[in-house]
């Protein structure tokens, strides 16, 4: 198994294509609501284990983490589902990230 989130993301396909056959034809909106109702669950989670007390019993960054796992999953159908590749997305993102240091990087001066 590999560390390269294009080695993850053909891997989510796979499996999504055995499991779901019919995924790629599914709607924006169903994705998007499935991307909503997994980042909810994380930030239950979350909220559980701030307040700790019985419902916070059990509750690890690991699953915390698999939350996240489930997150990155729809989120991946949902780029999916706006004709958006592996490549496309990563680009998407390293420019999201020069857009931020560009408006954290002080004025020269």
């Amino acid at each position: 198994m590999t560390n390269d989130m294009g080695a993850v993301w053909d891997e989510v396909n796979r499996m999504s294509d055995e499991t779901f056959p019919g995924w790629r034809a599914v709607n924006l909106l169903y994705w998007a609501t499935s991307l909503a109702g997994e980042v909810g669950e994380f930030c239950n989670l979350a909220k559980k284990r701030e307040e700790g007390g019985p419902r916070a019993q059990g509750l690890t960054t690991g699953s915390l983490v698999e939350e996240l796992a489930d997150v990155y999953i729809y989120l991946q159908k949902t780029a999916e589902s706006l004709g958006t590749s592996q490549p496309q997305f990563a680009a998407v993102i390293r420019g999201k990230l020069a857009q931020v240091r560009a408006r954290q990087t002080p004025p020269p001066g």
